[in-house]
């Protein structure tokens, strides 16, 4: 039997692949040049990027978990990927707003620690400076994807949200 957690995650990826199919959606692909490999990555799939002296983490969701290495500036991959929603999160990371799962501000006695929850299980954490900009994406993103679900009519067919 399956849970409420599947169950849900089962209806939203059904109301998302209708929507992807009305919407004639394009996987949004981008080549990279690895230090490992050259390789297309599907944007979608790469949860986040990680910054450290100059080397960049590539963390994609692939079977098993991808980590690819490139020699670039956080900066230059942030502008890459601004057409894409990611969200920068730390001045080390660069997350994609799809895969962040949970906002958390921690009690004080872990001294007010923030962080996001991502799909793969990770927190990572996000500085106060941050927190407030983070929180607004996420928010928007939420809310967003609220509106694709309750535009579904009763017959299964979605309606436009703009005239």
């Amino acid at each position: 039997m399956k849970n409420n957690w599947e169950s849900l995650e089962e209806a939203l990826n059904e109301c998302l692949d209708t929507i992807i199919r009305k919407m004639n959606y394009t996987v949004p692909m981008k080549h990279f040049v690895f230090n490992e490999c050259e390789k297309d990555i599907n944007i979608e799939h790469i949860t986040y990027v990680e910054s450290s002296l100059h080397k960049l983490k590539i963390h994609v969701m692939e079977e098993p978990v991808g980590l690819y290495t490139m020699y670039e500036t956080l900066n230059n991959m942030e502008q890459e990927l601004s057409e894409y929603k990611f969200v920068r999160v730390h001045q080390s990371y660069l997350v994609n707003l799809k895969h962040i799962m949970e906002l958390k501000e921690h009690s004080e006695k872990m001294q007010g620690a923030r962080t996001v929850l991502i799909s793969t299980g990770e927190e990572l954490i996000v500085p106060k400076a941050r927190f407030k900009a983070v929180k607004k994406a996420f928010v928007a993103r939420c809310f967003l994807m609220f509106l694709l679900m309750k535009t579904r009519s009763r017959k299964g067919r979605f309606l436009k949200l703009l005239p």
